[in-house]
This record gives C-alpha cells, structure tokens and sequence, in this order.
C-alpha cells in the first residue's frame, strides 16, 4: 500500500513498460500489481520461450470457469518474432545438426531404467567424435530431478565398468545440476514457476 500511495502521481500518466523474460515475469501477482497501478500503461514484453495454450501451466479462474493463461492473454497482438532460423541466417548463433537414436531389441518404455542405460550407452560410444575429441560440452536434459539423478548415477556406474575393463578409459566429467527447494527465495520460486516438475520433485523428497 505505501508503494502505491507514492506511486499515485505516476498512475494517470502515459508510461511504456519493457520486460525481458516476460513469460516469467509476468505472470501472476506482479503483472497485476502494475496493471492496476498504472492503467494507462503500455507494455511490451520479450521472451525467447512464449507461453502457448500446449505449454501453458499458469492457471486462472473467472467465474466459475479455469483456463490456462499463454503469452498472448497477457500483452495482446504479437509484434514480432525472431526465430533460431532467422538467427542462423544473420549468422548469430552457430549451426547446429541433431542425431536420432532409437535403441534396438525389445520395445521399452521412456523413463525404465533399460532405456535410460540405452541413452548412456550411447553417449559414451559418440560423445568424443561428436564433441570433436571432447573439445566441447554437452547438455543433458532429463524430464526431472529424478530422472537427472537416475542418469548420473548410470553415468558413474558404467564408467566405473569400462575403467575396470580397460586401464586407458578416460572417463568423462558428469555434473548433475538442478534448481533447489525454494525456501522463501523468491528468485528460485520464480524460476520453478517455469518448471513445475522440478517443484513438484522437491516436494516429494528435497
């Protein structure tokens, strides 16, 4: 209340609003602060991740009716987009080609541990000629904290084998690295907001 006492002069003046990260930012108690705060306000919004109806997890009730809320419900008419393609063209980011493996044998289900045991594997049987002798990094990413840990302890475990098979095996460097429990930190809070399995992960067992 006090911020919008002196706030007050401001309230019925044209102002534009710039937010980066906007599909972050602005959804929820923040957005609506500053809507109701300056109602004459213009904003624009930047995001390299919109929120569409297919990945949308922000819910909001009117009435007696739910729906889920995409960057579109927020500020309106899109102005323009960049796309990796139009950024690869203007030679900004780098090229970039994606290999397809599908593992043999018997048909498994994602997230068994066979499948995931598939997935290294297979990584350390690529990772040098796709890394060029290792001189790059790469990402991993799993579809939760569970996952990720499940996967790093694959990583360990089959490493270990192929040390103990041959003595020149050099193992790779694997981290695994997740968002915390929030704890009150509104930053990390913000964050799981965009990841809603990895709260729901901490949750259940931080």
């Amino acid at each position: 209340q006090p911020y919008r006492q002196r706030l007050k002069p401001l309230r019925d003046k044209r102002m534009v609003f710039i937010f980066d990260e906007c599909h972050r930012s602005q959804f929820g108690e923040n957005h609506r602060a500053i809507r109701e705060c300056f109602p004459n306000a213009q904003l624009f919004g930047f995001t390299g991740t919109p929120i569409f109806p297919e990945n949308a997890t922000y819910r909001t009730i009117e009435g007696e009716a739910a729906r889920m809320v995409t960057t579109a419900d927020i500020f309106g008419k899109q102005l323009h987009a960049y796309t990796i393609t139009h950024a690869i063209d203007d030679g900004n980011v780098l090229r970039f080609h994606v290999d397809y493996f599908k593992g043999g044998g018997a048909p498994i289900k994602p997230g068994e541990a066979l499948a995931k045991q598939a997935v290294v594997e297979a990584i350390l049987a690529r990772h040098d000629k796709a890394s060029n002798r290792r001189r790059f990094n790469a990402l991993l990413a799993t579809a939760s904290i569970d996952d990720a840990i499940a996967y790093y302890d694959l990583f360990k475990a089959l490493q270990a084998q192929k040390q103990a098979e041959d003595g020149d095996y050099l193992p790779l460097n694997v981290a695994c690295i997740f968002s915390p429990p929030a704890e009150g930190n509104r930053d990390v809070a913000q964050l799981q907001e965009d990841l809603p399995q990895e709260k729901a992960d901490n949750r259940k067992d931080p």
